[in-house]
């Protein structure tokens, strides 16, 4: 396990990383917020997590940024942001520990052609930018920016529909969410001959509801009257991927739908996704929890591995990993209905595995916990393993998420936060200092137990509603008493 000084060691080279490569958040005067409890590695990881996207921030000019601002870089070695990665930066909430850098981050990815903006990238990573770019409003309560993204969705949804959409399955066509190498797919649809046609993913198909829901969210917030079109959608997508994609026989859902028999591998991101925007009815749902597979440290990206992996002894890059952004996607599923030994146990073991080495990898071992790459392919019957990459961004802010939404239980809208926190039982008391939200500084203290809120005063007043207010501006104490 990491120790104090080790995590002092690990921020110091952040922080010299920040300082050689321009990073603006190099400076003290720009420190994010500060996380105590009375658990230290949970602390200490929380602190990593932070630097670690300090020393990938970046100062550039791309996309529809008019001049250069702080963008958050996938990890250490990459030169400029991915639209999917930096996506679910934004969504993970790195805005919330450094205001204005999700949204930069977003607009970074967008491109104007021809007078029209819209989102660029691989095709199968746009649509979850749109819910990505909600949710950074909710952070950052930028109305611009919200104008921006609501012309970039809709443009891009419309190009997206013209050209994924399967009117006969009446399915998007495209990779998962997360797999973007051949590792992530089974073998029929490898090599020239593929048999199966193309592939429908389940969490590609549920980031494409959430779009459509978002559709609507944006244009009420912006006083405009969304189009009917969008929720006639999303409601035939939902129904179709409770036919095409539910297995009965299983009680769960499968990954992929394709002209044969599709693949029944357990997609974790994909049920997260779907768990999160409801698509599932209670009785699904719970049939999903209970034949829910884990792993020693968590849960898999794809589980089982594929047997070409299996019969070499070892995991894929997507097929059999752990990759903890999809965990706390997986987190956030669990605690949103109440599932909160699944929240304890997920969080538990990410802490663990990422204090082992002092920061944050992309990938992990699932039985050893220790990171790994994965098998990239095999050769004369060999394994060819792949080493882990370090530094990860989204690896880190996963951790934030899990923090600010699971334990904090930050719920945003437009109007404000609500808190329905969750401490795990090692956790008797926690505090969150220095948090910045819209223009307002917060300092948050939780004390008792269960996850029954007793009462929220701000600046020792009851909160109405037990609601913090958008229009906060100003130095405020929050004190949130639970009670079981």
């Amino acid at each position: 396990m990491l120790s104090k000084t080790a995590s002092s060691s690990v921020v110091g080279l952040v922080a010299l990383t920040c300082i050689l490569t321009g990073s603006p958040y190099a400076s003290a005067s720009e420190e994010p917020c500060e996380l105590k409890t009375n658990v230290s590695k949970i602390d200490r990881t929380f602190m990593v997590a932070e630097e670690i996207c300090r020393g990938n921030i970046r100062t550039q000019k791309l996309g529809l940024l008019h001049a250069p601002a702080p963008i958050l870089m996938a990890g250490a070695s990459y030169p400029s942001p991915f639209t999917r990665d930096g996506s679910i930066n934004a969504w993970n909430g790195i805005g919330l520990v450094y205001p204005g850098v999700g949204k930069n981050t977003l607009l970074a990815v967008l491109e104007e052609q021809d007078g029209k903006v819209s989102i660029s990238g691989e095709i199968f990573d746009d649509a979850i930018w749109i819910p990505a770019a909600w949710q950074e409003y909710l952070y950052s309560g930028d109305k611009e920016f919200l104008k921006t993204a609501f012309t970039a969705s809709k443009e891009t949804l419309q190009t997206l529909e013209s050209k994924m959409f399967d009117e006969p399955l009446g399915l998007f066509r495209g990779a998962g969410v997360s797999c973007d190498g051949i590792s992530g797919y089974p073998d029929k649809f490898l090599g020239e001959h593929s048999s199966a046609g193309e592939m429908h993913a389940l969490s590609t198909n549920c980031a494409y509801f959430a779009a459509y829901k978002t559709l609507e969210l944006m244009a009420k917030e912006l006083g405009e009257e969304p189009d009917p079109k969008w929720s006639t959608k999303s409601e035939a997508l939902k129904a179709s991927i409770n036919k095409q994609f539910w297995d009965e026989k299983r009680g769960t859902y499968k990954f992929i739908v394709d002209s044969e028999t599709g693949n029944d591998s357990q997609e974790a991101l994909g049920l997260a996704l779907a768990i999160i925007y409801g698509i599932p009815d209670e009785e699904q749902t719970k049939s999903i929890f209970s034949h829910i597979q884990l792993t020693k440290y968590g849960i898999a990206c794809l589980w089982p591995p594929f047997p070409r992996f299996a019969k070499v002894g070892g995991y894929g890059y997507h097929s059999g990993l752990l990759w903890p952004y999809i965990q706390a996607f997986w987190a956030d599923a669990c605690v949103l209905t109440k599932h909160f030994d699944l929240f304890d146990s997920e969080f538990e073991k990410v802490t663990e595995i990422s204090l082992r080495e002092g920061w944050f990898y992309q990938t992990y071992e699932p039985i050893a916990g220790m990171p790994s790459g994965g098998v990239a392919a095999t050769h004369n019957k060999l394994p060819l393993n792949t080493p882990a990459r370090a530094y990860q961004s989204w690896s880190a802010t996963g951790y934030i998420r899990m923090v600010m939404l699971g334990i904090l239980g930050m719920r945003f809208a437009p109007n404000g936060i609500t808190f329905q926190p969750h401490l795990p039982k090692s956790i008797t008391e926690l505090t969150l200092s220095n948090f910045h939200y819209r223009n307002g500084i917060f300092n948050i203290h939780i004390t008792g137990k269960g996850n029954t809120v007793s009462s929220i005063n701000i600046d020792e007043k009851p909160a109405a509603d037990n609601l913090l207010s958008a229009d906060q501006s100003g130095t405020h104490a929050i004190e949130i008493v639970l009670s079981e």
